[in-house]
């Protein structure tokens, strides 16, 4: 099995990265089991036996700056934590919504309480609500003074 033709065949250091980077993909994973093709059943040209071990590049660059980091201190200096939980609150709720729209189609289509994945996604709708309800609660009266100050 090769992931792409040309590059990645002519360099095995590559490809390797990448089928090793398919393998801990979870959608990945998801449609080789809804398929019913165990890991031991993919053939490639490429060694996958220690796909979980880290795989070590030489490279004669310095290391990249560490722009993730960079992103958390931005964050964290443009946001109080009220900025946080509401943002963190529309998050949920955009969930709560999401899955309330598939249970509205199943119910529609005829699917109700009592079956198995109708119960399944009614359940991860009242976890997303309790998860925002205590999110929510952290906002209390130490957040409504006007002497806020950033983390």
């Amino acid at each position: 099995m090769h992931p792409f033709e040309g590059i990645l065949i002519a360099n095995r250091e590559m490809c390797y990265l990448v089928m090793s980077e398919l393998f801990k993909h979870k959608p990945f994973q998801v449609m080789l089991a809804k398929q019913q093709i165990p890991f031991s059943d993919v053939r490639s040209s490429i060694d996958l036996q220690n796909i979980n071990e880290p795989i070590s590049i030489i490279n004669d660059r310095d290391a990249a700056p560490d722009y993730h980091r960079d992103e958390i201190t931005a964050f964290v200096e443009e946001n109080t934590v009220e900025d946080v939980i509401d943002i963190e609150c529309n998050h949920l709720r955009d969930r709560i919504d999401f899955y309330g729209t598939i249970l509205e189609r199943m119910f529609m289509s005829g699917i109700g309480p009592g079956d198995q994945e109708f119960d399944a996604i009614k359940n991860i709708v009242n976890t997303y609500k309790n998860a925002e309800s205590q999110i929510s609660d952290l906002r209390g009266p130490e957040f409504n003074n006007k002497d806020r100050r950033r983390w």
